[in-house]
């Protein structure tokens, strides 16, 4: 996710390739498709139809009453039962009458993936995924009409955002820009729709909508311009958020799930992506009624109830946050693990260091009750770092012992477990666990955001101490870099420019990379000067950004915040992508030299059918080695994307068309890291 680009145009050419694409495609509506003309009203509608649907839409909503209540099995069952309902029924098309099954087959998928998340299941995504099959199955059955389009379209987003979860991450988005062929028509399609279903579909319309547009205006930058080439879909954020919250106001069936993302992003997205205080503060407002609102309509919510808890550190009174924590429970595992990482998190963020560790080891121990291995030592470690913070030397060794029990077993770890078995091995008087909690806090949990005044002054002074007691150029950069993001994140512009210059003076003496801490540097500098009116100066620290190499955890924690400013200022960090042209019978080759060991990622589309693809290595001793070989890769399967390690030596890109007798082939293919030359290589 570290490269930035803005799409600034699109390929006509490959929207009617979609288009081409959708209509072969089986298991997908024409491009053109639109629901009948003429819906009956609800006058002209048999009585009996209306009944039926009343009957449905009765179960939805208790379904989904019961789902947020977290009586996830409950919800499941009332939906199997509606299911079977209709199978008794004979379905009356010619009189209006839908197929119910599919919607409640998509609901049901939707709960399982709940469900399965919230009791830690084994193989719970592969189940969700089967599901979302079926659902698009039984919504093929159904007559054509908007409603059929809109839940087809979400499927087919669910089912990317489940392959995303499963760690499948281009066929994912793939998956999830794929749906824009349903979505793409629902503004006049169902927004208007006149039926006797009409509060059902808008409502569902609103929020595919909203959901798309805000999922795609968060995704990569990289992908985003794929999404431009590949999809001509128009939206933006805004527009997202504005959709969402017509769902909202208009409470229909999908009110609840809008005003979950509306919370959500308000408390815990926009943090991320480094929005200023006064584009987040206006969002607070609305925040602040949907919570009442929920308060009303769902009592005893422990997904609303965990919102509101969020939006009370949101508005920087941690306490109330920590009493509202104190006062929910939970019974599924997944739940507990939840609460007690997010009660442990905003601990950490008030300096209530033995309540955080107490909270971290409590989500250790309910991962280790269903036999879960991940974040595990991530969390042993952060709960000895509160320790050591809280001078609870006895409790800190117990943390870090179950921390160093991870340490033999076979598993591939994810980043910051694997880090923290690193720090844990290399524990000793040169490692700072403070200056490693400090980071964590400030970075990671974005906490200063969350801190009144006097809390962030207390924050500020302790990790000044600790960066004056570090004895190393690398040490004293992290804390530089961690009191320059406290301040960006308290809008202290002056403070963040004058210890940026000192950080950054420090590069020379630097011995070995720093993870991320030069590159948060050059981030908070670029916002204090946008923040100061001088745009011409914002852009240069985002170029001098954009330039630094790095892949680690903290590198990746800028990526975000730094496309987020480049739009505001104009300055949009651009990958480079080359756009080829093989023709029938024929071969194409990119070439680029690698200077130096380093990994090098490869991304390309092609426009449509199919590409062949081989990447070779040539050494510096001329011996060529094959990294990678796809053979006819298809259009509708998405973008491919590969990497390898790599020496000094030149990286060889062929795409083989020569299978094709007639048709041309047209490819956009991109190499990272930047400033890496691709360049074309003549045929001999």
């Amino acid at each position: 996710f570290g490269s930035r680009l803005f799409f600034k145009s699109r390929c006509t050419f490959f929207r009617r390739l979609m288009d081409a694409q959708l209509c072969a495609s089986p298991d997908l509506p024409a491009a053109r498709e639109k629901a009948p003309e003429h819906e009956p009203d609800a006058s002209q509608v048999d009585p009996v139809v209306l009944a039926r649907w009343d009957e449905y839409m009765f179960a939805m909503r208790e379904a989904i009453r019961l789902m947020l209540n977290s009586q996830l099995q409950e919800a499941e069952h009332t939906l199997e039962e509606a299911s079977k309902l209709v199978d008794q029924r004979t379905i009356m098309f010619a009189r209006g009458e839908h197929d119910a099954r599919g919607y409640f087959a998509f609901v049901s998928a939707l709960m399982r993936l709940v469900h399965g998340l919230a009791t830690l299941e084994d193989n719970q995504l592969d189940a969700v995924a089967a599901k979302v099959r079926i659902a698009d199955e039984l919504l093929a059955k159904d007559g054509n009409w908007a409603g059929k389009t809109v839940l087809r379209g979400l499927t087919l987003l669910l089912g990317g955002l489940v392959q995303v979860m499963q760690g499948a991450i281009p066929r994912g988005i793939w998956q999830i820009l794929r749906s824009w062929a349903f979505l793409r028509n629902l503004e006049t399609e169902c927004l208007d729709f006149d039926g006797y279903e009409r509060d059902t579909v808008r409502s569902t319309g609103l929020f595919a909508l909203g959901v798309f547009n805000l999922l795609t205006s968060l995704l990569p930058p990289a992908m985003m311009k794929a999404a431009g080439w590949a999809t001509g879909f128009s939206g933006g954020r805004e527009k997202a958020l504005e959709q969402l919250r017509m769902c909202w106001e208009e409470e229909g069936i999908q009110a609840p799930f809008a005003a979950m993302f509306l919370v959500g992003f308000t408390v815990d997205v926009s943090t991320f992506l480094g929005e200023f205080l006064e584009a987040r503060q206006r969002r607070h407002q609305q925040a602040q009624r949907i919570i009442v609102w929920a308060a009303e309509k769902y009592p005893g919510s422990f997904f609303f109830a965990g919102l509101e808890a969020s939006f009370l550190a949101a508005q920087r009174d941690l306490q109330g946050a920590l009493v509202k924590f104190t006062e929910m429970s939970a019974e599924l595992p997944a739940m507990r693990y939840l609460l007690h990482v997010r009660h442990a998190t905003f601990s950490a963020c008030a300096m209530e260091w033995s309540r955080a560790g107490e909270h971290f080891m409590h989500a250790v121990d309910v991962h280790r009750s269903v036999g879960r291995r991940a974040t595990c030592p991530a969390l042993a470690f952060v709960s000895h770092a509160c320790y050591v913070a809280a001078g609870d030397s006895e409790k800190a060794a117990a943390c870090l012992e179950v921390c160093l029990s991870y340490r033999q077993q076979k598993k591939k770890w994810n980043v910051l477990d694997a880090e923290a078995l690193k720090d844990a091995n290399e524990a000793s008087p040169t490692f700072r666990p403070l200056l490693f909690l400090f980071r964590r806090v400030c970075i990671v949990y974005r906490g200063v955001n969350f801190m009144n005044s006097e809390q962030a002054s207390v924050f500020l002074e302790m990790v000044r101490k600790e960066t004056e007691a570090c004895e190393t150029a690398a040490d004293r950069l992290v804390g530089l870099s961690i009191q320059t993001e406290a301040l960006r994140q308290n809008e202290d512009w002056n403070e963040v420019l004058r210890l940026a210059a000192e950080g950054l003076a420090l590069e020379p003496q630097l011995t070995e990379p720093c993870d991320g801490a030069l590159h948060f540097l050059l981030l908070d500098v670029a916002y204090a000067q946008y923040a100061k009116g001088n745009a011409p100066a914002a852009k240069e620290s985002l170029a001098k950004l954009s330039a630094l190499k790095g892949d680690t955890f903290y590198h990746k924690q800028v990526s975000f915040k730094a496309t987020e400013l480049g739009r505001l200022v104009g300055a949009e960090l651009e990958d480079e992508y080359t756009e080829i042209n093989i023709p029938a019978r024929s071969k194409s080759r990119l070439a680029v030299n690698i200077p130096s060991p380093q990994r090098v990622e490869w991304l390309w589309l092609v426009a449509e059918y199919t590409i062949s693809f081989v990447v070779l290595f040539h050494n510096e001793d001329g011996k060529v080695v094959e990294l990678e070989c796809a053979d006819q890769h298809a259009a509708e399967s998405g973008p491919f994307v590969g990497s390898a390690e790599v020496g000094i030596g030149k990286l060889e890109l062929i795409f083989d068309n020569s299978f094709s007798k007639l048709r041309s082939k047209k490819v956009q293919c991109r190499v990272q890291p930047n400033g890496l030359d691709l360049r074309h290589v003549p045929e001999n």
